[in-house]
C-alpha cells in the first residue's frame, strides 16, 4: 500500500509540474489594429494591365502574425465564400514581425 501510495504522490507531482505553466510571455488579450497608408483610388486600365498599389501599417502590443488579403469579383453575382470561376483573383497571406510591421504591396490587374 505504501508503494502505491508513493506512486500516486509522485504521478500527481508529475502531472502538475507537467501542466503548469512556465512560458512567462504575456497573454495577448489586445487585438491588433491596422491603419492603410495608402492606396490607388483609381486604376486605369485603359492602356492594358496595370496594378494595384497598397500599404497598410499594422501594430500590436505583443507581436504579430499574419494576414489574409484576398480580391476577387462578383461577376457570377455570388456571396462569399463561393469563389470560384472569377476573372479577377488575388489571395496571398502576408506574415508580419514584430509589434509594428507595414506591408507595401502591388497586385496585377489584368485589362479584362
Amino acid at each position: 500500500m505504501k508503494n502505491l501510495t508513493f506512486i500516486l504522490l509522485v504521478a500527481l507531482i508529475f502531472l502538475n509540474l507537467a501542466c503548469s505553466k512556465t512560458n512567462n510571455d504575456p497573454v495577448d488579450k489586445d487585438k491588433p489594429t491596422f491603419v492603410v497608408k495608402s492606396y490607388d483610388k483609381e486604376i486605369d486600365i485603359s492602356k492594358g494591365a496595370a496594378f494595384l498599389n497598397f500599404e497598410i501599417e499594422f501594430t500590436d502590443n505583443v507581436n504579430l502574425g499574419s494576414f489574409k488579403l484576398e480580391i476577387h469579383d462578383n461577376f457570377d453575382g455570388h456571396g462569399h465564400g463561393r469563389t470560384e470561376a472569377t476573372k479577377l483573383s488575388f489571395d496571398k497571406v502576408y506574415t508580419l514581425s514584430g509589434t509594428k510591421f507595414t506591408v507595401k504591396d502591388r497586385i496585377p490587374v489584368s485589362a479584362d
